[in-house]
């Protein structure tokens, strides 16, 4: 059985039963994730029941899951260890493979869902390509983070509406520029001058969001060095935007992959509520907020992801109330990725050394390396 995105590793994607697609666990007593209608939460966002476990119910897409030969049904307490040694007793090829728990992803989806209502998760399919992963988020109503033709050629082909898209690349090639303009992908970022003068002569009539840059020096990958705006370059990037007539849907950042400290994540909500009210003075009228990645896809850090999502949500509900009529969106990647992968590989050597130790004319083990 072939996992679906690695076509020469062997491995399934698994979901462990067909209730906990649908529910989770809290601590050890199972429960019934919260998906309830955002009425009287967010009522001026009909999208917000847009997506989530629930979409994914009612959409009929677990009988559609189940119906993939390359997906085994197993029992909620199911043993991987055991599963993977009778997937590698049936193999020949001694190659690396690794499973999917589809389950956990769901699971996440309705940890999302109950956390961070208001934030629609639009999945960074650059983290991590996999079929099946994304296309169950996609029938969960989830949109997209690409940056190139071919992951947004990726995320249309699982029947993502354009409009859930964002091209969050902000040096993007004019090749692409023009595919994205073809196939009605008009929300893409943009965090220099230059960029801006390439979208007006390819794609005039894009949603620029203006990425900004913020902290993100507690983080293990800092994108912050080559993307993003920073505050002294905001008055010319809005006066380049008002000058060549594009329509400035909104504003994005990302405090980087691994951040290891929750202030940036409040931080950079408030920097962005600095760079409304500057684009507001410029005549224009901002609808949409896009507080990037960075969230933790296990929590045996530093924080668990409720915390990440406790700080997020009262910045977001402090500087964007639900009244505010802001849409607002996020691009989590290894959030969903991480804890659903199991990778295994082939142990095909045991190298050990020994040090004879001249003062008692013993050998000592000093090194044992496994292959």
């Amino acid at each position: 059985m072939e996992a679906p995105c690695i076509p020469t590793s062997q491995g399934p994607s698994i979901v462990s039963s067909e209730d906990n697609m649908i529910k989770g666990e809290c601590g050890s007593s199972s429960s019934v994730i919260s998906c309830a209608s955002s009425n009287g939460y967010c009522s001026d966002h009909s999208d917000c029941d847009s997506w989530g476990p629930e979409r994914y119910k009612e959409r009929g897409a677990l009988d559609e899951l189940l119906s993939n030969a390359s997906i085994r049904k197993v029992a909620a307490d199911y043993n991987m260890e055991a599963m993977v040694r009778e997937l590698a007793a049936g193999t020949v090829s001694e190659n690396p493979f690794y499973v999917v728990d589809l389950t956990t992803v769901m699971r996440k989806l309705a940890d999302w869902k109950r956390e961070l209502p208001r934030i629609k998760p639009l999945y960074a399919i650059k983290c991590n390509g996999d079929e099946q992963l994304c296309k169950m988020l996609a029938r969960a109503g989830c949109g997209f983070d690409c940056a190139s033709k071919a992951e947004i050629e990726h995320a249309l082909s699982l029947g993502t509406h354009p409009d859930s898209l964002i091209y969050a690349n902000p040096c993007k090639q004019a090749n692409m520029l023009r595919y994205a303009r073809k196939m009605g992908v008009h929300r893409m970022t943009a965090d220099n001058v230059e960029e801006l003068y390439k979208i007006r002569d390819i794609f005039p009539e894009a949603r620029v969001v203006l990425r900004i840059a913020v902290d993100d020096s507690k983080s293990v990958c800092r994108f912050n060095s080559k993307f993003g705006s920073p505050p002294q370059e905001w008055d010319s990037m809005l006066l380049t935007i008002k000058e060549l007539g594009l329509n400035l849907e909104g504003v994005s950042f990302h405090v980087g992959s691994g951040c290891g400290d929750l202030k940036p994540f409040a931080d950079a909500v408030s920097a962005a509520r600095d760079a409304f009210d500057l684009a507001e003075s410029y005549g224009f009228q901002p609808q949409l907020l896009d507080v990037g990645g960075g969230y933790p896809g296990t929590d045996d850090g530093e924080f668990a992801f409720r915390d990440v999502a406790r700080v997020v949500s009262e910045a977001v509900d402090h500087y964007f109330p639900a009244c505010s009529g802001v849409e607002i969106i996020a691009e989590p990647g290894r959030y969903f990725a991480h804890s659903s992968h199991t990778v295994f590989v082939w142990l095909f050597s045991i190298e050990t050394y020994f040090l004879l130790c001249s003062a008692t004319g013993t050998s000592q083990c000093v090194y044992s390396g496994l292959l």
